[in-house]
């Protein structure tokens, strides 16, 4: 995968461009195309399962390289369009 260095984070423990890692639960589906995950949403009291998904501010984040430990929420200000609940 490409990241852009231009927009990559920079982690508050030890300073360098980091992909922060982020631990999602996802369901593995069998569909008629074969199997995919899917990650579940509540969305209007009831569980939707999304391709993608949901980031929210008190996502954990792992540096990989010094292990700095934080929310998601304090790399990142905004979490897209993309992101929100329909």
């Amino acid at each position: 995968m490409h990241v852009d260095p231009d927009i990559q984070l920079i982690c508050e423990g030890c300073g360098c461009e980091v992909l922060y890692e982020i631990e999602f639960t996802g369901r593995l589906l069998l569909t008629a195309n074969g199997p995919v995950i899917r990650f579940p949403v509540l969305q209007n009291r009831r569980w939707v399962y999304r391709s993608a998904p949901l980031l929210e501010g008190d996502l954990d984040i792992t540096c990989p390289q010094c292990h700095y430990s934080g929310f998601l929420s304090d790399v990142v200000e905004d979490l897209g369009p993309s992101n929100r609940k329909k």
